[in-house]
């Protein structure tokens, strides 16, 4: 089912990683008032999410005025960082 624009997500709590360590966080402290985009792929680097993520820059999605985008993932959190 695709999702209508401006639909909210559940809360979910998932590990954030930043690229040097990683800790539990819930969706709804991650997000804050300006909202987010989740973006659901199998493994981090993957072929499939590398061309997707391809996509994504030539659209324009890394200028999203602030809006973080968050990728979610089955990898573990060691391979993330």
């Amino acid at each position: 089912m695709t999702p209508a624009v401006e639909e909210t997500a559940p809360d979910f709590e998932a590990l954030l990683c930043n690229g040097e360590t990683f800790r539990p966080a819930a969706l709804s402290e991650s997000v804050g008032n300006v909202g987010c985009v989740l973006v659901f792929d199998g493994f981090f680097f993957s072929a499939i999410a590398r061309n997707w993520w391809t996509r994504y820059a030539t659209r324009g999605w890394d200028a999203l005025d602030g809006v973080p985008v968050y990728e979610v993932v089955r990898d573990s959190p060691y391979s993330i960082n």
